[in-house]
């Protein structure tokens, strides 16, 4: 490898891989390759100006032969956790509009609770493990034969899990553990994040809202990209007229998918380096959670 790019966004990384690099340097005198860090501070809210970033200084980190993100975990059992990709996500608000102002709740009979009407249309998007919306799932790329393969070779304690969580039981009644391992690395999500109407103090009020407003984030998959499911989205909504019950969607922020190909050299390298160090590494095709690892492909070129 001549070049690798570095990608932290956690400030507590930064400090031990400049340690690792010094302990190189004074110990060998020179690194083995060329080694650049890029640093921000923005992956809680969806890195919005990474991508204008890495166009913006396109030539200063152009030819770069791979990129490593520090999203990488040792497991409880000491094993390097390599994982290849991450899920994308659309983050959206929906807001729905009552009366000009809180009324008293005696005049439901005349007029429309917003909060109603916000869980009507929520009714809409998700049922049983299923999204609703139109052509959702359109674009979708399958798991290779590779990765299902990789995917059997991951771990997953489910009585853990539960345990961690105080659940009884998964989402969907999901049962079988390859079922479940594939659902968190390749399955699209539609989560609630928070509802927020009316009178929620203690004891009663009787309150009818003048606004509902829930937060939505749905995590994608390859090849799904925000802005075309935000269309799909909006254009649910206008299927539903739910714009007649004066439901209004704003955008919040979207990050697309990802997913470095199992049999790219670079992933076998980094495995080699895992196993020398830890003596033993698992591949992991994605991540369930989301992060910037699209921007690099999109504007460098590179995994």
């Amino acid at each position: 490898m001549q070049h690798a790019l570095l990608q932290i966004h956690q400030n507590l990384n930064v400090h031990k891989h400049v340690l690792f690099l010094t302990y190189f340097l004074k110990q060998t005198g020179d690194v083995p390759c060329n080694v650049k860090f890029i640093i921000e501070g923005e992956e809680e809210i969806g890195s919005t100006n990474l991508e204008k970033y890495l166009i913006h200084y396109k030539d200063r980190l152009q030819g770069c032969d791979g990129v490593i993100w520090e999203s990488g975990i040792i497991d409880e059992k000491g094993r390097a956790i390599i994982e290849l990709g991450v899920k994308g996500i659309l983050s959206v608000e929906l807001i729905a509009k009552g009366p000009l102002i809180d009324a008293h709740s005696s005049l439901a009979v005349l007029i429309e609770n917003p909060a109603w009407n916000l869980v009507r249309a929520l009714n809409t998007l998700y049922d049983n493990g299923k999204i609703l919306i139109r052509d959702w799932y359109k674009e979708i790329k399958e798991f290779t034969s590779a990765e299902l393969d990789a995917l059997a070779n991951e771990s997953f304690d489910e009585q853990e899990f539960k345990k961690e969580y105080g659940i009884g039981k998964f989402a969907n009644d999901l049962k079988d553990i390859e079922e479940i391992k594939r659902a968190l690395a390749g399955k699209p999500t539609c989560n609630i994040a928070g509802i927020v109407s009316g009178y929620s103090g203690e004891g009663a009020k009787t309150v009818l809202p003048s606004t509902a407003m829930v937060k939505l984030d749905f995590r994608l998959v390859p090849d799904m990209i925000p802005r075309k499911q935000l269309e799909r989205l909006n254009n649910h909504f206008k299927e539903y007229r739910f714009s007649d019950n004066n439901i209004e969607i704003k955008f919040l922020d979207g990050v697309p998918p990802f997913r470095t190909p199992i049999d790219h050299p670079l992933v076998k390298l980094v495995e080699e380096a895992a196993i020398e160090v830890f003596n033993t590494a698992i591949i992991s095709v994605s991540s369930a959670g989301t992060g910037p690892m699209y921007y690099f492909d999109k504007v460098l070129g590179t995994v």
